[in-house]
């Protein structure tokens, strides 16, 4: 037997160590949660063939009329004209989706010009 105070204490933790270990066994870890799936449908992820139909109609635009500022006029009625045109075909895009869309197609054509 050790006479040492300190040693005596540190025999006397690590037997308590061992019983608590003995007595309460470490439960292994739970597994991780399954990832919760999402119930948004994901964007497609090829543009619709009518965006190609409406390019074009947006390309007939600027050269029949010119390039629309931003924000003005012209640039609401186009977005308007492409917006019927889709319509009138059955399809049913949102007002900012044609936005999106027609800014992208601005942007596009005047990188074009230089």
């Amino acid at each position: 037997m050790t006479t040492d105070p300190d040693r005596r204490n540190e025999a006397w933790q690590q037997a308590r160590r061992r019983k608590v270990a003995r007595r309460y066994p470490v439960a292994p870890a739970p597994p991780p949660p399954e990832p919760v799936k999402s119930k948004r449908k994901p964007p497609p992820k090829q543009p619709q063939p009518y965006w190609r139909g409406a390019k074009f109609w947006f390309d007939e635009w600027i050269d029949e009329k010119g390039e629309p500022a931003p924000r003005s006029q012209q640039y609401t009625a186009l977005v308007e004209h492409i917006l019927q045109m889709l319509q009138d075909r059955g399809h049913e895009p949102t007002r900012r989706t044609v936005e999106r869309k027609v800014k992208r197609w601005r942007a596009e054509y005047l990188a074009t010009l230089g």
